[in-house]
């Protein structure tokens, strides 16, 4: 999934809508493909070296290395939500920067796994979050 602008992604919303017009199994050939293309991972911060508070997340991350949608579960119970409608507020916001496998892998810094998208998904939409509205 490629970052593009607000303006952009109309664009492409609207040729997809005409393809889907003609061909409606196209758009979700695309949408599937796009699908594939994403990285979900669980990360835990437990046992980091680096001083981190304890916290886990689940991301969601596009083709382009830059993050979709982030759910962060505090040791104090306070769940955060994230997503590119939504990329900060007073509590936090969408993790920055290109996602960087060699660097997430350090045991330095905690832990990540990959995740299926149905898990994310799940987790996703049952989660309830201390900053939902706010913005």
């Amino acid at each position: 999934m490629v970052s593009l602008g607000r303006e952009k992604a109309v664009r492409v919303l609207r040729v997809l809508a005409r393809v889907g017009q003609n061909r409606p199994g196209a758009v979700t050939h695309l949408i599937d493909l796009n699908l594939h293309m994403m990285l979900y991972s669980l990360y835990c911060s437990s046992g980091n070296k680096v001083g981190v508070d304890e916290y886990v997340c689940y991301s969601e991350i596009g083709a382009d290395g830059l993050w979709v949608r982030y759910i962060e579960i505090r040791s104090d119970g306070k769940t955060l939500r994230y997503d590119l409608e939504h990329p900060a507020d007073q509590y936090g916001m969408l993790p920055e920067g290109e996602w960087q496998e060699a660097e997430a892998s350090l045991s330095e810094f905690g832990t990540v796994s990959r995740i299926s998208a149905e898990l994310f998904e799940a987790v996703w939409s049952a989660t309830r979050c201390i900053n939902e509205g706010a913005g």
